[in-house]
């Protein structure tokens, strides 16, 4: 008798099993009977010699591979390791260079990091134009301070500062110089606190309290306590005047709680609205929130939240969520109407296709059969299966067999990134293997994505092949997409531990 899965696992069985078609699929192959390569054994043992700090062995054998295709890895290398003492002009040269390669982003970041710590301001400002990482903004704003290049820079430290979470300690000199200089405004504070509330950090809130004057703190406290207490006694803010900052923090609080208790936020909105002059487009916000975490929380009163929102601002989020309550509750009519009410790219998605010819026939809207459910029996996918469920028809599978000419799979083979990636792959460096090959094929036209899947198809890297497919919408290339590559390993390693193959 076969054992069970469960007790597989407790043998580690499966483990072994996974393990062994992992390795498989995902590692590196070569022709049968081909001849190792002298280069890529050498750049191997330069590699490994690199990362285990053998730096005499690294230089020796780096010397003598200028010329093989992963040359420019062992040089990221060997300046990732030096980074700090590669002369400035050198650097940029090796980086511009390799703009390309996968490594470059991270060795630039990396680089610009080690000019900060240096104290190389003026290196750092010449070669950080445009850089999004923040605490690399923030750096390069602390070069631009203590070079005295500050014109232009307040704009640019209060849109690192206004954000709703606490940013990199290499923001620190940067804030207090705009906090010296006036730059932290009484609107702009409040702008802050109002992103922090809306991402919850309380502790944020209360520290930036001091940036506001002292009479507008009391209701950062009232809003403190009102949300440690679950905003239970939210409505007490009717004491609270009318005016743009209460308005601003009953807002988000009301829309915090939406994602808890859609219900309790409907109720407390409704104990509020009439004491403060809400403009139009904060209140449907709030009744959009209630009634989108009502629906996604299958609450009773969702029907009642949807009905408050007008129609014109019932967006395809809020729609489809209101469908999957409907669903829930099976209100077949009321669902036909809200998948009529969706947009055009979202009503024709075969998904709300199917679910509208069933609440057609469920309402008794349409007598069976249904031509929408005859028409969807004929689509190779999930919900083109369910008709033909429904309309006890075979699957329409259609396989499409690959027609690639060798001259297009080896034009693909030619471009840099998937050379580079190939190479890496025989390498064994899998993780940079699939960054060179990602990168190269973000590069295709849709239309040579499955070309691409044929070159990975060939080189045995089947994965790459089922992700070039999934993008280029050649979903019935099923002999690529499920490749049985491995059955004979996967047979025997499954009859050797007693388990079912379709268990591995």
């Amino acid at each position: 008798m076969q054992t069970s899965i469960t007790q597989a696992i407790g043998k580690r069985q499966l483990g072994y099993c996974l393990c062994v078609l992992l390795s498989a699929w995902c590692g590196p192959v070569s022709a049968e009977g081909s001849a190792p390569d002298p280069a890529l054994e050498q750049f191997k043992i330069a590699w490994d010699a690199a990362r285990q700090g053998d730096h005499d062995t690294f230089r020796q054998i780096k010397g003598s591979l200028q010329d093989y295709i992963l040359f420019p890895y062992l040089q990221y290398e060997d300046y990732r390791n030096r980074r700090s003492s590669v002369p400035v002009d050198e650097m940029v040269a090796f980086l511009t260079n390799h703009r390309d390669w996968a490594f470059e982003p991270g060795l630039r970041i990396a680089w610009l990091r080690s000019l900060a710590r240096k104290g190389r301001w003026a290196d750092l400002l010449a070669n950080s134009r445009g850089v999004t990482d923040t605490a690399l903004r923030c750096q390069r704003a602390r070069g631009r301070i203590i070079l005295g290049k500050t014109d232009g820079l307040l704009s640019e430290a209060q849109s690192l500062w206004a954000v709703g979470r606490s940013q990199p300690d290499e923001c620190d000199p940067v804030f207090a110089w705009l906090v010296s200089s006036g730059g932290v405004t009484e609107s702009l504070a409040w702008e802050r606190i109002r992103l922090a509330m809306e991402a919850n950090k309380r502790s944020l809130v209360m520290y930036l309290a001091r940036y506001v004057p002292e009479d507008q703190r009391r209701w950062l406290e009232s809003w403190n306590q009102y949300r440690r207490a679950g905003y239970a006694r939210l409505e007490q803010a009717r004491k609270w005047p009318d005016n743009e900052i209460t308005r601003m923090i009953l807002t988000t609080s009301l829309q915090r709680l939406a994602r808890k208790d859609a219900t309790r936020a409907a109720a407390k909105f409704a104990k509020l609205e009439g004491h403060f002059s809400w403009e139009e487009a904060t209140k449907i916000a709030v009744l959009r929130d209630i009634a989108l975490y009502s629906a996604v929380a299958l609450e009773d009163d969702t029907p009642l939240h949807m009905s408050r929102v007008p129609a014109v601002h019932r967006d395809s989020q809020l729609l489809e969520w209101w469908a999957r309550f409907l669903l829930s509750r099976q209100d077949w009519p009321a669902l036909a109407e809200v998948i009529a009410q969706m947009p055009g790219e979202i009503s024709n998605d075969d998904r709300w296709r199917y679910w509208l010819a069933q609440a057609e026939l469920r309402s008794g809207q349409v007598k069976p059969p249904s031509e929408l459910l005859q028409e969807l029996a004929g689509k190779a996918n999930y919900y083109g299966f369910l008709a033909a469920d429904e309309m006890g028809l075979d699957y329409n599978i259609c396989p499409l067999q690959p027609d690639i000419k060798d001259a297009e799979i080896d034009r693909i083979a030619g471009l840099a990134g998937f050379q580079h990636g190939l190479e890496l792959r025989r390498a064994g460096l899998h993780n940079w293997a699939i960054r060179e090959w990602s990168l190269a094929a973000a590069r295709l036209p849709a239309a040579d994505l499955k070309i691409a899947a044929a070159l990975a198809h060939r080189e045995g890297w089947y994965d790459r092949a089922i992700f070039a497919l999934g993008n280029s919408g050649d979903l019935r290339f099923y002999e690529w997409r499920f490749p049985l590559a491995w059955e004979t390993e996967i047979k025997r390693e499954a009859t050797a531990n007693d388990l079912d193959p379709a268990w591995v």
